[in-house]
């Protein structure tokens, strides 16, 4: 915002350092056609003197070069071309006035657009790395699901030690919250839909279909793969069964 404004503050700078050389120079030339016509006006009447025949100077006397009865220069209305020269400034003004905002606006676009572009960079520049932890936390998340672990806490409670078996499955689920864990810090979030939720295009995809008569036909029946999203934008939507429509 700083840059922006000082750019306008330049860019008026300018503007009013143009609008003064240019009435200046109006105000030069004005004064220069006045004084030139003053000029012929004074030695015209002069020359006519000098070069008339006899008997042309009464005429010539009697004769007014504002009315038409003379060949002089008609006199200069210097508030009249005061007045031109003005409005001509003042359309220059409001042009150069008219690009300066509009060179603003395109800048302030621009500025906008690039800081679009920064920010889906630092939200999705990671996509592709995501994808393929997914399929880590895919497998971990397989390896806890089918992890023996009824006949593990079985035989622990019959007194039996704990078995390598019972330490493996704790690890992999401290793995497994750490992994989420770490997804949560960057954006990625899992899309795991409850059975019975409606289907919904964006972020499941159905496999199959499948009997159930408790539940509303084209519900969610099975969750077969959870999906998983990137700051609301899918990066790989869940596979689900749906609840076949009664015949």
């Amino acid at each position: 915002n700083f840059q922006i404004e000082l750019v306008a503050v330049s860019a008026e700078a300018e503007v009013m350092a143009t609008l003064q050389a240019c009435r200046g120079l109006v105000v030069r030339q004005v004064q220069r056609r006045a004084a030139w016509a003053r000029c012929l006006s004074h030695s015209q009447p002069l020359w006519a003197e000098q070069n008339a025949t006899p008997g042309e100077g009464k005429a010539t006397e009697a004769g007014n070069p504002a009315e038409g009865g003379g060949d002089g220069p008609a006199e200069v209305d210097l508030t009249a071309v005061l007045q031109e020269k003005e409005a001509q400034i003042a359309a220059l003004q409001k042009d150069i006035e008219d690009n300066r905002l509009r060179a603003l606006a395109d800048k302030e676009n621009l500025r906008k657009a690039k800081d679009n572009e920064i920010a889906k960079a630092k939200d999705f520049g990671i996509s592709k790395f995501s994808k393929d932890l997914l399929e880590v936390a895919d497998t971990v998340g397989l390896a806890i699901q089918h992890a023996p672990m009824e006949e593990v806490e079985k035989k622990v409670a019959e007194g039996a030690p704990p078995p390598p078996a019972k330490v493996m499955y704790e690890g992999l689920v401290s793995i497994n919250q750490i992994l989420l864990k770490t997804f949560g810090k960057h954006g990625i979030t899992q899309i795991n839909p409850p059975v019975g939720t409606e289907l919904d295009p964006h972020t499941m995809q159905a496999l199959f279909e499948m009997e159930a008569p408790d539940q509303e036909p084209g519900t969610v029946a099975l969750v077969q793969q959870i999906g998983y999203s990137l700051n609301s934008r899918v990066l790989r939507p869940s596979m689900v069964g749906v609840v076949r429509k009664s015949a």
